[in-house]
C-alpha cells in the first residue's frame, strides 16, 4: 500500500465470516449483514452481495464529493446518486469483473451544470479514483426524479 502521506481516515475493520452464506460487519458494529451470491450465480440472493457492496460505495462516495463540489461553487439542491454494478466475463476470459453505472441528479439544476458538476466529482472522487484503468464505470447525468417510497427520514424530511 503507497502510503504517500499520513493517512486522512481510517474505518473500522470489516469482516467478513465464512464467505457466501455467511455474515459481513463492520468491527464497530456500526452495521452487518448476511452475504450471499445472487440467485443468478447459484446463490441464495439473501442479505448483500459483493456487487451490492460496490454500488453503495461508489454511490456514497460519489454523493460526498458532489456536496463538496457543490458547496465551493454555492450551490444548493438534493442530489441523487445511482449506481448499478454488473458482473461481466473480463477480457482475459477467465473469471469476472465489475462494470458500474451511475446515474446523476441534482434537484433545482439544469442539466448542463449538473453535467459539469459530474465531470468534476468523477476527477476527484476517491472511488472513481481507485478503480481507474481497473473498472468501468460510466457516469450519466439525468433529470432529478423523486423516488417513493423513501427509506430514511433524510428521504422523506428533506426540504429545499
Amino acid at each position: 500500500m503507497d502510503n504517500r502521506s499520513e493517512a486522512i481516515h481510517t474505518t473500522a475493520a470489516a469482516i467478513t465470516i465464512d464467505g457466501p452464506g455467511g455474515e459481513s460487519y463492520m468491527e464497530d458494529g456500526a452495521f452487518s449483514t448476511l452475504v450471499s451470491l445472487p440467485r443468478e450465480m447459484g446463490g441464495k440472493g439473501e442479505g448483500f452481495s459483493p456487487a451490492k457492496f460496490l454500488a453503495l460505495s461508489c454511490s456514497s462516495s460519489f454523493s460526498f464529493t458532489m456536496a463538496d463540489i457543490m458547496e465551493e461553487a454555492g450551490l444548493a439542491g438534493r442530489t441523487r446518486i445511482s449506481c448499478k454494478v454488473s458482473m461481466i466475463p473480463n477480457a482475459t476470459g477467465g473469471g469476472s469483473e465489475f462494470a458500474m453505472a451511475l446515474d446523476v441528479s441534482v434537484k433545482g439544476l439544469a442539466i448542463s451544470q449538473v453535467q459539469s458538476l459530474a465531470d468534476s466529482a468523477f476527477e476527484r472522487c476517491p472511488f472513481s479514483n481507485a478503480v481507474k484503468g481497473n473498472a468501468e464505470l460510466k457516469v450519466s447525468v439525468v433529470p432529478y426524479e423523486e423516488k417513493e417510497p423513501p427509506i430514511f427520514e433524510a428521504d422523506s424530511n428533506w426540504a429545499i
